[in-house]
């Protein structure tokens, strides 16, 4: 007879991929909201060639808006290294994203 395995919930994976990955928020340095609205619109950020503004557009008011998200650092790690190319570990970057999303 065939055991069943248990099924994991995709909450259950985020918290386990942000215990694995230090993405708990007393990892990320202070943010600064005036740099992250600079890297926002940085094309340098990755090697795509696009910034997050290229998904978000209008600063992240536009399409994709983010305005009143709560942005979790696995989210914006994962914008990061797939949407951009990029190196998730880049912890100030990370840290002054989100205090810039949280500044909308």
């Amino acid at each position: 007879m065939k055991r069943k395995r248990p099924v994991i919930t995709m909450g259950l994976v985020a918290i386990f991929m942000s215990m694995i990955s230090g993405c708990t928020g007393a990892s990320l340095p202070p943010g600064d909201a005036v740099r992250g609205k600079a890297l926002f619109a940085d094309t340098t950020l990755g090697t795509s060639g696009n910034s997050c503004n290229t998904c978000h557009t209008d600063m992240g008011r536009g399409e994709k808006s983010l305005v009143g998200k709560r942005p979790f650092e696995h989210t914006i790690r994962d914008c990061i290294q797939s949407g951009l190319q990029g190196d998730p570990g880049n912890e100030q970057a990370v840290a002054d994203l989100k205090a810039y999303v949280e500044s909308l």
